[in-house]
Parts: C-alpha cells; structure tokens; sequence
C-alpha cells in the first residue's frame, strides 16, 4: 500500500508546520495537500540550515510511517514479539511423561500398606540455538527537490511512496531470506540426524524391487526417479505414495514421541503448530505427473519453496541444484524435497529498527541509514522430519 495524501499532511503537520517561525508558525496542511505551497513558503523562508532539517524532518517520517506497519511476511510463521521470542527462548520441556500406574482404588484391602515412599519428580530440558542478524538499507535524496516536492503535491505523493515502497520491500526481501535460512537450516539438521524419509527406498522395498539396471514395469529393478518417470502409470501410483507419507508424518507427529526430534524429549505438535515446506519441483511433479488429487493437508500451514539454496542456471528446475542443502562447512545432502516440521521450533524477533540520516553538505545531499537487528533461534526437541529422493 502506497502512502495517502493524508499520510502526508500528518508527516508535515506533526513535524514541521508546528516548528515552523514567523508568520506561518500553525498552519494546517490539509489532508488533500490542497495547501501544500503554505509549506513551500515556510521553507523557502528558511535559513539552509532549517530547511535541511525540515528535509530531514520529513524523511524521518517517512521512515516512522514505514516502521510502524506490520510486515506482512506470511511465508513460514516464524517472526515473533519480544514476549514470545524471550518465552521460546527460555523454553523449558519436560524431559519425559510421568509413568502411569496401576491402582487398586476400586478395590482397597483392610491393613495393606499402599505408599511406596518414592518422589516422582519431573526431569527439565532446555536447549536452544540463538543467533543474531543485522543489517541496514541505505537511501540518498537531493536536498534541491524540495522546490518541486512541495509546489506539486503529486511529486511529493510520488518520491514519498517510491521511498517506502522501495525501503519496505527490501526489508521483507531480507526478513524472508533469513527465515528461509532457519527453513533450511531444520531441514538439514533434520537429514543429518536421520530423521528423513527416504521415498524412493521405500517405494522399492514396498514393491520388492531389489534388482540393479535399468527399471521397468516388467522387471524387479529398484527404480530410480528418472526410470519411473518414463513410465506415467508407475510415476502416478509414487506420487501417491509420497502424499501418503508426507501425510502420514503430519499425523504421526501429533502424538507424544521422541522419533521425530532430537530424541531427547518427548513431544508432540498439535495441528496448528505444524508446517509443511515443499519443493516447487517436488510439489508439481505430484500433481502434474502424478494423481490428479490435490495435496493440501488440512489444518497445517503449507508452502512450497522453489529452492533451498541455489537455483541454478537452468532455465528448467534441477533436482540436482534445488534439492541440496550444504551447511557452513561444506558438508551437504542432496534430493531434499520437503519437510514437516513444527513452527514453534523456531522463532525471529526485530530487537532493533532505527533510522540515522547522515548529511553531506558539499554535495547538497544526505542519506538514511535504516538499521535492522534480528535475533532468532531454533529449537532441535520440537519435531521435524525431512523428505528425500533417496
């Protein structure tokens, strides 16, 4: 959404008509910015020095009116306020379930000592994985377009929103690149761990193929994604068996386990904390090669990500590139195509968002600095479970 006139005139009544001097000192800017000259006047009127600071006022607002709109990142639900980043952070989980016993409350007999004098306390787990993420966006303007910024309302409107616009849409690119870096950071601790479905293994072992060469439906050759591709039928009934999978998964990690994490506490994810993450590539050639039902898990958050670090220089998507993960050594996994995991595993809070002008009076002009500090963490006792072509 692009600034309104009304934003505007606000901007300018708040922050330079009230500290205007003279004769002007109280104007009101109207909300349609049919007065806009009034503001000219004002800072033609003005020392270089005032009307740099009205300049430097005005961009600021702009900048305020920038940071006080929500970001509307959607893509894995992964930003959080300070209170739940400090609580995810803190989290503590018990280790394990109380062990229920039998009773014989039903059926109580006269002088039986029923007290076993032992205390049945509950073991805490706490590990988490923090990090930090900062970065700035720089914008420079010419303090000499206040003569056209403020004798035409429609030039204001105009480098107003491109301002915005332009320094709103580079933070959400940056935001989302981190929280896909968390997405792929789960995904790839989640392989390394051997928490992974390998589907085309499984696929063979289901079928009883175990034979080396080339696969086909006549013979007992364990197939390969690039041999069941060749064959429509046997590609559709794998398709199906990956929905199946992946669907079973998000069931399986509903109930108390310690299969689906790190193993060393047992937890469970109730269906609205559960996300899925497809490949782009994975998703269609389900459902274009595949069945013609439509993968949609109910009640979990699901998106398809068209790669996880690279996406090559094919102009076709390339499982070879898309599918791989490799980590801060060097070490990777290949054939990646989807994961299951739980959203509260991992969080990203904005601790700092402030803005800094500097001015550069030689050249008549100054630049914004919009800074940005993200702290985030993950957490390996929630679940997640990734999915390879393996």
């Amino acid at each position: 959404m692009a600034i309104s006139y009304k934003d505007i005139s606000k901007i300018l009544n708040d922050e330079i008509m009230k500290n205007a001097t003279g004769e002007n000192e109280g104007t009101l800017i109207a909300e349609d910015l049919s007065n806009l000259v009034d503001v000219g006047k004002v800072v033609n009127a003005s020392s270089d020095i005032d009307m740099r600071n009205g300049l430097k006022t005005l961009v600021l607002g702009i900048h305020n009116l920038v940071l006080t709109r929500e970001l509307n990142t959607k893509q894995f639900k992964l930003f959080r306020t300070l209170e739940e980043y400090g609580g995810g952070l803190q989290r503590i989980m018990a280790a394990n379930f109380h062990d229920a016993q039998s009773t014989d409350y039903h059926n109580l007999e006269n002088g039986k000592d029923y007290t076993d004098g032992k205390f049945y306390g509950t073991d805490a787990s706490a590990a988490i994985i923090e990090g930090t993420n900062d970065f700035k966006v720089p914008v420079s303007y010419s303090n000499d377009f206040y003569r056209t910024w403020f004798s035409n309302r429609e030039e204001l409107l105009k480098w107003a929103s491109l301002v915005a616009i332009t320094e709103r849409n580079t933070i959400k690119k940056q935001l989302f690149e981190l929280e896909k870096r968390i997405i792929v950071k789960i995904a790839y601790d989640s392989v390394e761990d051997q928490r992974n479905v390998k589907l085309i293994s499984l696929f063979n072992a289901m079928e009883g193929r175990d034979g080396e060469g080339e696969a086909t439906p006549e013979n007992n050759n364990a197939w390969t994604l690039e041999s069941l591709k060749k064959y429509r039928k046997e590609f559709a009934y794998f398709a199906s068996f990956c929905k199946e999978q992946i669907a079973n998964i998000i069931d399986y990690v509903k109930e108390p386990n310690k299969k689906y994490n790190d193993g060393t506490v047992v937890t469970y994810s109730p269906s609205e904390k559960i996300g899925v993450v497809g490949l782009t590539q994975f998703m269609n050639d389900l459902k274009f090669l595949g069945t013609p039902v439509e993968f949609n898990p109910a009640e979990v958050e699901f998106e398809t990500i068209p790669y996880w670090q690279s996406g090559g220089t094919d102009m076709l998507p390339n499982y070879d590139i898309n599918a791989k993960i490799s980590d801060k050594n060097g070490e990777e996994h290949s054939n990646v195509v989807a994961l299951v995991y739980d959203i509260e595993g991992a969080g990203i809070c904005v601790v700092d968002d402030s803005v800094t002008i500097k001015e550069m009076p030689e050249e008549k002009f100054n630049t914004t600095f919009h800074f940005l500090s993200n702290k985030y963490y993950c957490d390996k006792r929630l679940a997640a479970v990734a999915f390879t072509l393996d």
